[in-house]
């Protein structure tokens, strides 16, 4: 199966909202346990993104992972 120009755009659109996620939470967690989850929820992020990015890599030689990795990004309220 080959993917599409849609699908990256979904990846991105699933990860960029669990970093919006990270962005918006207090920046000083209630607990450290809280902490500690939100540095693992930001690291598990960063391996997935990186993971499919080779997978999609490997099935399309054309595939940009600067502009998937940049489409990944929350984007900034201007």
């Amino acid at each position: 199966m080959s993917f599409t120009k849609r699908h990256y755009e979904e990846v991105a659109r699933i990860i960029r909202t669990g970093r919006v996620y990270l962005v918006n939470y207090p920046k000083n967690p209630e607990t450290p346990e809280k902490a500690q989850y939100l540095r693992g929820y930001g690291q598990a992020l960063t391996r997935v993104q990186n993971d499919i990015g080779r997978m999609f890599a490997a099935d399309n030689p054309r595939f940009d992972a600067v502009r998937f990795d940049m489409a990944c990004e929350p984007r900034s309220e201007k």
